[in-house]
């Protein structure tokens, strides 16, 4: 059990970025190169365990976070008055980013952490 723990972070990307694969395979009939991407990088990550590469992952992943934090604010500095969607764009947003940023210090440690 604790060891599905530890894989917990991962399991999130792998999660969120295989269900926006699927929604945009059946919705659009697309595929969906970003998530496929992000997909195959953790799957690495995993196999490998490699502590230089979960940093460049940790540092790529906090690098796109900090990117969509402005283009969050960008998008909400466009509404005229606080309306129901500005405050559900505005939590979602965030929750979501910082889900991101905390799952990827977890992953970060654990790969510094770990002897190999």
């Amino acid at each position: 059990m604790k060891r599905l723990i530890s894989f917990l972070p991962e399991m999130f990307f792998l999660a969120g970025s295989g269900f926006i694969f699927l929604m945009d395979l059946i919705k659009d009939r697309s595929i969906s190169y970003p998530a496929l991407a992000i997909i195959a990088l953790i799957i690495t990550l995993l196999l490998w365990k490699n502590k230089i590469y979960a940093l460049f992952l940790s540092y790529i992943s906090v690098a796109f976070c900090l990117f969509m934090f402005l283009a969050l604010w960008s998008e909400l500095s466009e509404f005229t008055a606080l309306s129901a969607g500005f405050w559900e764009m505005l939590i979602v947003g965030h929750l979501l980013l910082l889900s991101i940023i905390v799952s990827t210090v977890f992953i970060l440690i654990k790969y510094i952490k770990q002897r190999f």
